[in-house]
């Protein structure tokens, strides 16, 4: 029988061999060992706790109740603390998880949007309309940082999108986190924590822009 030369090495296999390894010999075609991967490495610690967060997103998608809210929580949180990236690419990647996690579990929303919603603060956003913007797009962006939502969390980034209440506070969670202490008269604040003329004239209030610290 005819002998076919390996690609690689040159030693001499027989056709079906070279059919079955694409041309190899069995040495030359077994995987490579790759580098030994350090588990205290702080991208390997990121692919980790992102594996984590999308197999417990999945999962969520047909929730039985039997993962506990305080494992959902910290498997958010470790997320968030390992997230490695430009700004805009970890508010989609925490907005996308945390939809997706709170579209199943509601009573989640007011612990995790906040942490969220910060980096979408962050790149300058202080209207309502601009974050509400924000979300819509992000609902039916392809393919976002870390994967798209699951269908109930595009759903529900469509549902915080219309809700002016829940965007505000959670704004002013990470307003108030990041104020000074004791603030300043003249401190900066976001335009969606002012207070419209109509929403002023019902508290009383003359119907001016409030100064904070006033």
């Amino acid at each position: 029988m005819n002998r076919l030369k390996c690609l690689q090495c040159s030693n001499m296999i027989l056709p079906v061999t070279a059919e079955h390894t694409g041309g190899l010999c069995m040495p030359c075609a077994k995987p490579k060992p790759g580098p030994k991967r350090d588990p205290n490495d702080p991208v390997e610690r990121f692919k980790q706790v992102r594996d984590a967060a999308i197999l417990m997103i999945n999962q969520l998608e047909h929730d039985d109740g039997s993962i506990d809210d305080s494992d959902i929580v910290q498997t958010y949180f470790n997320l968030e603390q390992r997230m490695q990236s430009n700004c805009d690419s970890v508010a989609q990647g925490l907005m996308v998880v945390m939809a997706s996690i709170c579209a199943a579990r509601r009573h989640l929303t007011n612990k995790l949007f906040p942490s969220a919603i910060e980096p979408v603060y962050a790149l300058g956003f202080e209207r309502f309309e601009d974050f509400s913007a924000y979300l819509v797009n992000l609902a039916h962006l392809s393919s976002p940082y870390l994967g798209p939502p699951t269908p109930s969390g595009r759903e529900y980034l469509i549902e915080l999108s219309a809700s002016e209440v829940l965007i505000r506070e959670a704004v002013a969670t990470v307003w108030h986190s990041m104020r000074r202490d004791p603030p300043e008269s003249d401190e900066y604040v976001p335009a969606i924590l002012k207070l419209s003329q109509s929403e002023q004239g019902a508290a009383g209030q003359p119907a001016t822009t409030p100064r904070v610290g006033a």
